[in-house]
């Protein structure tokens, strides 16, 4: 089994990457990738316990984009994690990540929710403060009784909480993924909404700024689009790739090593990675 898409407490997933690759490891994973968002603070952990459980591993990490009709996302797979020119463009993003958490942080105490930075630093530890680090706070508050009420009531999209967060275009963070030596994927295209020819013509235009690969295999896909997309990627000459995008307890529905319809992400998912890394 594999799975190219995977968050550890680093960033929203509730496993530390050492007890993420021990979960692969028990579940009889090969190789994983350690996606998570906008930090790359778990590859040095996560890969030394690969090392040591026999599992080939790919470092990796997610990145949100800007796009006109939702919150898009793209995986960079077999990053340098520790190159000089990556780091400072993460630099960058932990900044308006940063600006976003204080906006949203003000709305909360605007609300009569007496709540200071330092709280949600302590709920975050190491990991890089976002949006379930509010939400675990409202529900150790008693505010809400789930994540899902959370970002349903208060922090998703046009809630009370809610703040947009300031991200790189398509360009820039294809660039950045390049300069870590990585390949840059459309992670779960189908968040984006758009009908699956807009998507194509998305897609063949997010080529022509070097994106490489397509997550064809993910929970968020029917088996219709995935066989759509396995196509439109084997006549287009992307890379065709898959992940259950497992956050842990955060959502537990999600399994490792299983994407599409609840089945195991397919193994020739995993053909470039196991010649490149």
């Amino acid at each position: 089994m594999i799975d190219l898409h995977t968050h550890s407490s680093e960033s929203d997933g509730t496993h530390s990457p050492v007890e993420l690759i021990r979960l692969a490891a028990a579940e009889g994973i090969k190789l994983i990738a350690l996606t998570d968002h906008d930090t790359v603070s778990g590859i040095k952990a996560a890969q030394a316990e690969a090392q040591k459980s026999g599992i080939r591993f790919v470092p990796g990490i997610e990145i949100a984009v800007q796009h006109p009709s939702h919150e898009f996302h793209i995986l960079g797979l077999g990053i340098k994690a520790d190159e000089e020119n990556f780091i400072r463009g993460l630099e960058k993003i932990k900044q308006k990540r940063e600006e976003r958490n204080s906006q949203i942080l003000k709305k909360i105490n605007a609300a009569g929710i007496n709540l200071t930075y330092g709280e949600v630093e302590s709920v975050a530890g190491s990991s890089t403060i976002c949006r379930p680090h509010f939400a675990r706070i409202l529900m150790n508050r008693g505010i809400v009784d789930s994540f899902t009420a959370a970002f349903k009531l208060y922090l998703g999209t046009g809630k009370p909480f809610y703040a947009a967060l300031e991200t790189l275009s398509l360009e820039e963070a294809i660039a950045l993924i390049k300069k870590a030596g990585g390949i840059a994927v459309a992670a779960h295209p189908v968040s984006l909404g758009l009908s699956i020819r807009k998507l194509k013509e998305f897609l063949l235009k997010g080529r022509k700024a070097g994106l490489e690969g397509i997550e064809v295999y993910h929970p968020y896909h029917s088996r219709g689009l995935s066989k759509q997309l396995e196509k439109f990627c084997l006549y287009n000459h992307f890379i065709i790739t898959g992940g259950s995008d497992f956050h842990g307890k955060r959502r537990e529905e999600r399994r490792l090593g299983f994407g599409t319809d609840n089945t195991p992400v397919p193994e020739n998912c995993a053909d470039y990675f196991w010649v490149e890394s």
